[in-house]
């Protein structure tokens, strides 16, 4: 079970046209490293976008507000989105405003790849079809559950078996480690809610053959692990943001 503070750690992530009309389009998850916390979703949405505006969706004094990331980046020079294209992952430096309430995942809350095992209890958080959640009001990510279903480590990808969707992209995979230790006791006061991926791919698989009865396709999420996003946010295009940002710090 997600507590209220995981909960704030991802958001909807859409297109903000005209108007301020809000078109989801997928979700983004807050990371925070060096200080700064950083809005990562599927580079693909972004492209989906086709340059029009992006932001997410998040509370701020106590109401769901739209914030425009592309216009907020416009304002500073050297602020912008960090884009690893072999993993189709983007990062961007999250505004802070003051009375915004969400949560970012420090690092040491993320499992490596090598820390993953197949059939390991995970959850996926996204806009499927550009749902706006129960609550059209309020959009939320919606959630849903499955295991890791295989790993690919070369690529750093990981693959679920939660029934991804479009739309689901760029939302966070989220594992969960046994508190159980090997000797049949449990492991008290150690985290077992983890961060461990950004999904970027829907695939299905059809089982249909000819000459014979049709075979229900399979719905698979394939993702970035955390691996890829680590690399992405210490990487030479995120240090040169970092540069900006802390120049553009007031001075104590």
């Amino acid at each position: 079970m997600l507590d209220q503070d995981w909960l704030k750690t991802f958001a909807p992530f859409g297109i903000i046209p005209e108007q301020n009309r809000w078109q989801p389009t997928g979700a983004c998850v807050f990371i925070a490293y060096e200080d700064v916390v950083w809005c990562v979703t599927a580079a693909h949405v972004l492209t989906t976008a086709a340059s029009k505006p992006v932001g997410c969706m998040v509370t701020m004094n106590g109401q769901q507000t739209i914030l425009g990331l592309t216009e907020i980046y416009a304002k500073t020079p050297g602020i912008g989105w960090n884009i690893d294209r072999d993993s189709d992952l983007a990062a961007g430096p999250m505004p802070m405003p003051p009375g915004i309430d969400i949560r970012s995942i420090g690092f040491d809350r993320c499992l490596e790849q090598k820390d993953l095992l197949p059939s390991m209890p995970c959850l996926t958080a996204g806009q499927p079809y550009g749902l706006p959640g129960v609550d059209p009001a309020k959009p939320t990510p919606l959630i849903l559950d499955g295991i890791i279903a295989g790993l690919e480590p070369a690529q750093r990808r990981i693959f679920v078996s939660v029934p991804t969707f479009p739309g689901n992209s760029g939302g966070p995979i989220i594992a969960y480690r046994t508190p159980w230790n090997t000797a049949g006791g449990m492991n008290v006061g150690i985290p077992t809610v983890f961060f461990a991926g950004i999904i970027t791919q829907t695939i299905v698989l059809s089982g249909n053959q000819p000459d014979k009865s049709p075979i229900p396709p399979l719905h698979l999420g394939s993702g970035a692990s955390f691996d890829a996003v680590k690399q992405l946010l210490t990487g030479e295009g995120a240090k040169r943001m970092l540069g900006v940002i802390r120049q553009a710090k007031p001075a104590d």
